[in-house]
């Protein structure tokens, strides 16, 4: 089966990441904490803002928006890899392995009402699967950043909230394992995707842009946040 992917100048992009045979990797740290900082030296290689992340046992969801001249399939065949390398060293494995599905999921993000959909989507998705009571309950999310901000309303995530109730599911959170990918357009060059990590036991950094939404604003079409 190909993927056709579309590339539109300075959009926003959710993206979801399966893991092979959905190991269950996720659930417990350092690879957590591995996945923020190899997506922190990523960004060095092939800039883009962030709007949102979850990650959950077996997949993740980013919501970014290239800034460079790569695009978001440049950042996620450099982010795949270069993951592997790191994880392979952490748990002591010299030989090859597969350790992410082949393909990922991408959706293009239309308009504000698309994109406040997918960061809810994001923030309440561990809640939908059962992993959290709360929104505020899962670590592993830019949910706690955005409230912070004001940006939701107290108590908000402990139902289904109303943008996501007709959302597709299945469609975000199927496998993605696919051999082939068709370009709509010719992707541009992303360069070397291979960084050196640094020199340190560097936990990951996340900062918070001062163009979060405030006061309970999300409205969010220029307002990110930023992996460093």
């Amino acid at each position: 089966m190909n993927i056709r992917r579309y590339y539109v100048p300075n959009a926003i992009v959710f993206i979801t990441q399966v893991v092979d045979h959905r190991i269950p990797v996720f659930q417990q740290q350092p690879p957590p904490d591995l996945l923020l900082v190899t997506l922190r030296e990523v960004k060095r290689l092939h800039p883009f803002t962030m709007l949102g992340y979850v990650f959950l046992l077996e997949h993740f969801h980013l919501l970014l928006r290239p800034t460079g001249a790569s695009n978001f399939s440049d950042i996620m065949h450099s982010l795949k890899p270069n993951f592997t390398k790191e994880y392979k060293k952490l748990i002591g494995v010299t030989g090859s392995m597969k350790f992410w599905q082949k393909g990922f999921w991408d959706h293009v993000i239309r308009d504000e009402d698309d994109l406040q959909r997918h960061v809810d989507y994001i923030h309440y998705n561990p809640v939908h699967h059962g992993l959290a009571e709360k929104p505020e309950g899962w670590v592993h999310s830019s949910y706690r950043h955005w409230q912070q901000r004001n940006a939701y309303p107290q108590r908000w995530g402990w139902s289904l909230p109303t943008s996501v109730i007709n959302y597709d599911w299945g469609e975000a959170e199927d496998d993605h394992d696919q051999e082939a990918v068709r370009f709509a357009t010719a992707p541009t060059s992303g360069g070397n995707h291979t960084y050196k990590r640094r020199p340190c036991g560097c936990k990951p950094h996340l900062q918070v842009a001062e163009t979060i939404p405030t006061s309970g604003d999300r409205a969010v079409a220029n307002r990110t946040y930023d992996i460093e």
